[in-house]
């Protein structure tokens, strides 16, 4: 039975977190701190497959239980809550230490709880499975492997992307939610709240990937977003036959990921057609998003969420692309963007 470890200083969450998980107490052992140096000790002795930790905790963070965790149980996977004012610093926290997933608080439903520590349990029997196959052992991390090095080395690349998504993100997942001159509802706020930490959250797993190669990254989106019997159609062509460089393959798949999120979400049906081609000493991408009939997506946010919706991920899109430039009509968006 895996064991999961759950950290709170909160008395009061930690009972609410009891009553969540009382269902699948025979499947998983819980095992529950309101003292983190105590989980720590525990997890020194014991081990656990995942932790769920609260980052804001007044004698021990939860950035500082990670990093302990790294160093004496690396192969745990690990989970953060955190309240939503906290995103900024939850970027910097998931750079540095290998957060699976962000469980952002308040949060009501057992499933919102149950959810990411199944997928993480999932996560870490693969792992284990990959390491069991593996003729290399693991290193500690006071001699940390080339990989290791070589991760280091890649996590400064990213955070500066990291830094740059936040500013957008946080923009919009916070209390005071800020639309420009749309004026929107509490409701319309929530939904827009909702869909951008979804995004924000499947974008930064996405992004944790790092460097894959060409068919890596076709599989992973058409996975996601080519399902013909619910009329989802997904297609990227490449016009011309040399490799992509990494960053510049890794901006591209990023950008279709984002616009296949919001037509999957907001739209619910589409037809999303990707080409990449090469332009003289660069790369552009042409997206064509086909709507069958605009009040499929009416029905389901609205004019003015599906409007800000838009405005915030193209403000992502920008932050990956050099240029972009896009004509929009009722049931059709066209974009090049240009890198």
């Amino acid at each position: 039975m895996d064991t999961v470890v759950i950290i709170d200083d909160s008395k009061k969450m930690i009972e609410n977190y009891i009553r969540m998980l009382e269902a699948c107490k025979e499947e998983m052992n819980f095992k529950y701190f309101k003292y983190p140096e105590k989980a720590v000790e525990y997890i020194r002795k014991e081990g656990a497959a995942v932790v769920v930790c609260e980052l804001d905790m007044p004698v021990m963070s939860g950035k500082e239980v990670f990093e302990m965790i790294d160093m004496i149980s690396p192969e745990t996977v690990k989970i953060a809550m955190t309240q939503v004012k906290d995103i900024k610093e939850t970027l910097e926290i998931v750079n540095h230490s290998r957060i699976f997933k962000v469980i952002l608080k308040p949060f009501f439903f057992p499933e919102d709880l149950l959810e990411p520590i199944k997928s993480a349990i999932n996560y870490y029997k693969l792992l284990e499975k990959r390491k069991s196959k593996s003729l290399q052992t693991l290193t500690e991390v006071s001699a940390p492997s080339r990989a290791n090095k070589r991760l280091v080395g890649e996590g400064e690349k990213k955070k500066q992307i990291y830094y740059d998504i936040s500013k957008t993100m946080s923009g919009m997942i916070n209390g005071n939610l800020q639309c420009g001159n749309i004026e929107l509802s509490r409701g319309e706020k929530e939904v827009i709240s909702k869909l951008m930490d979804g995004l924000f959250q499947e974008f930064m797993r996405y992004y944790m990937f790092g460097a894959q190669n060409y068919i890596f990254h076709i599989n992973y989106l058409m996975n996601l977003f080519h399902a013909p019997d619910e009329h989802q159609v997904f297609r990227l062509k490449r016009e011309h036959n040399q490799e992509l460089p990494d960053e510049v393959l890794k901006k591209i798949a990023y950008t279709i990921f984002i616009v296949g999120y919001v037509a999957k979400e907001i739209y619910g049906q589409y037809q999303l057609k990707t080409v990449i081609d090469k332009k003289n000493e660069g790369y552009v991408l042409g997206l064509l998003l086909k709507i069958p009939g605009q009040k499929s997506a009416q029905t389901i946010f609205g004019k003015r969420v599906t409007e800000v919706v838009r405005q915030v991920t193209q403000k992502m899109i920008d932050i990956l692309a050099k240029s972009s430039l896009q004509e929009v009509s009722e049931n059709l968006i066209a974009e090049k963007i240009y890198y």
